[in-house]
């Protein structure tokens, strides 16, 4: 159960083999402890049905299908008290596609995600963004006291980043929101979960990138990846500095590398202020005594042979 969505699922692969979910289409944050739900042939009795998914695997296909149904099923799903994060539950679900798909019994759903607790307050120990949105609707009308907030959405981000070893999670996501008296605005927020709940950690320039402000600058006991995302976001904080007007957004960062010559890449594609077209950078990455070091960026025309080691025209 999260944030409003039951599922019921079977078998361990990442699809299941056979799934049915069910959206309740619940306030945010609200566990539905001791609520039953029945829908019935009637079209009369229903005027705001859950909506069912039903998800199968077939033999040959590389993606489940799956048919919506929305009316003319019938269902009763009554839900227990919730205990810690654990909610029971019984259901009786009859659906009207060809093979007459049903099913009845007792459940234990895990709750995950953004909720209330039974006291009314938030549960901020949940790994989820509407957690985040939550925090930073917070964060927003402490420092701007007298003026509601309201989340309007979030865009791209980490959720439950663990940092290094022993360091408390982190994650972040830029977040759109409406003051009460103001036009629309967007904030980058970095989180940290310490002390078993999460916070804002830092808040960030619409011209810095989250891969340059990690917990702890990477080193060559880190990976590779993350060393060269630090470095090529970094060059492009740098870059972006002369036009401090527009702000990065959209990054997408792709690496590449063979230890053996101790040479690799990092790709990076990103878009600047509401301009939607995106721009692409390749910067090329050598490895020295000290780690991998950003040497310069490649032009459009060369690429990296990896096998001889060299940098060639295209």
């Amino acid at each position: 159960m999260e944030e409003g969505i039951l599922h019921l699922r079977q078998g361990k692969e990442f699809f299941a083999d056979l799934e049915i979910i069910v959206f309740l289409f619940l306030p945010k944050g609200e566990v539905p402890s001791g609520k039953t739900f029945i829908v019935s042939q009637d079209p009369s009795q229903n005027r705001s049905n859950p909506h069912i998914h039903l998800h199968w695997k077939e033999t040959g296909k590389s993606l489940p299908l799956y048919q919506m149904f929305t009316n003319n099923y019938t269902m009763r799903l009554t839900f227990g008290q919730d205990h810690g994060n654990m909610l029971p539950g019984t259901v009786e679900l009859v659906l009207p596609d060809e093979t007459k798909s049903h099913i009845a019994g007792t459940f234990m759903a895990e709750i995950k995600g953004f909720r209330f607790k039974k006291d009314g307050e938030p549960d901020l120990a949940s790994d989820s963004f509407t957690t985040f949105d939550y925090v930073a609707k917070q964060h927003l009308e402490k420092t701007r006291p007298g003026q509601p907030i309201k989340i309007i959405s979030h865009r791209g981000g980490v959720l439950a980043y663990r940092g290094p070893s022993g360091k408390p999670q982190f994650g972040y996501t830029d977040i759109e929101y409406q003051p009460s008296e103001g036009r629309p605005a967007t904030i980058r927020l970095q989180f940290i979960k310490d002390g078993a709940v999460w916070r804002v950690y830092r808040t960030l320039n619409m011209n810095q990138l989250h891969q340059a402000h990690p917990l702890k600058v990477p080193g060559p006991g880190d990976g590779v990846s993350e060393q060269f995302e630090y470095l090529a976001a970094k060059k492009l904080e740098e870059i972006q500095g002369t036009s401090p007007d527009k702000g990065i957004y959209d990054t997408i960062f792709t690496s590449q590398y063979n230890p053996l010559i101790k040479m690799g890449q990092c790709g990076v594609q990103y878009s600047l202020g509401e301009r939607r077209k995106p721009f692409k950078k390749v910067y090329l990455m050598r490895m020295n005594d000290a780690g991998w070091v950003l040497d310069r960026e490649l032009a459009q025309d060369e690429k990296v042979n990896y096998k001889k080691g060299i940098i060639e025209k295209k």
